[in-house]
């Protein structure tokens, strides 16, 4: 047999978390010992009351379940069908704030509608992910609602990582087309997706630019509104 001595800050942690934590690393210890061909994976750490209290098959103590069951909160429809219901009554109420800029419910759906017509306009589907590069801002969330109104995979990246690990995820070849401004566009230099869009206006030298690189077209705000601002036909399954 062995023993193990555990020191902890008595000012840090309580006695009963540390027991907790003692039980789950023998359970961890009893699942390697029960069946050592399984894999790291498979090994259990939680004990099985803790399994039943999480699953709502026991309470605690106390009386309290942290489960009761199934909870119907009437996602019977993709968010962004249920998105533009909710516009349906609320258009002129503000839906997001940010610092001084206010949009309303509408000027927000008109915004994303523009934002998914033109990703539909390039090609976007069901397989392609859209890498949103910016900054929180409405515009932000406009065209996260207009990349799920697309149909296409939002992905976000970021702008605080550092600049090798957005490389990385811009070098997955499923990430077709990238959301950005044109500063933070300059900031990442070369990008191999196939279409970019920036939320702000771009000047010519930039749009020559990665024209000259490999024939990408850049995008820019002016396309962007230049879209229809109608809501566009459903794309999404539940």
């Amino acid at each position: 047999g062995f023993f193990l001595d555990i020191e902890y800050s008595t000012s840090l942690f309580k006695e009963s978390t540390i027991r907790h934590m003692v039980s789950h690393f023998q359970e961890l210890l009893h699942s390697i010992v029960v069946d050592s061909s399984i894999g790291i994976d498979e090994l259990k750490i939680l004990p099985s009351f803790d399994r039943d209290l999480i699953l709502g098959l026991s309470v605690t103590d106390a009386g309290v379940s942290f489960n009761s069951g199934s909870v119907d909160l009437g996602n019977d429809r993709p968010i962004n069908v249920r998105f533009e219901d909710i516009v349906l009554d609320n258009r002129d109420f503000p839906a997001v704030i940010h610092n001084d800029v206010s949009w309303s419910y509408d000027e927000l759906n008109v915004y994303s509608n523009q934002v998914g017509h033109l990703l539909r306009n390039l090609g976007v589907d069901s397989s392609d992910c859209v890498g949103v590069y910016l900054d929180r801002s409405p515009l932000f969330l406009g065209c996260l609602l207009g990349i799920i109104k697309s149909g296409g995979i939002y992905t976000p990246l970021d702008t605080q990582n550092p600049s090798h690990r957005i490389g990385l995820m811009l070098s997955n070849p499923s990430m077709t087309t990238l959301i950005t401004t044109s500063d933070l566009l300059s900031d990442l230099g070369d990008v191999s997706q196939s279409h970019i869009i920036l939320i702000d206006k771009c000047s010519n030298e930039l749009r020559m630019s990665y024209f000259n690189k490999g024939g990408i077209i850049v995008r820019d705000d002016k396309d962007i509104l230049s879209m229809p601002s109608d809501n566009l036909e459903n794309q999404n399954k539940l």
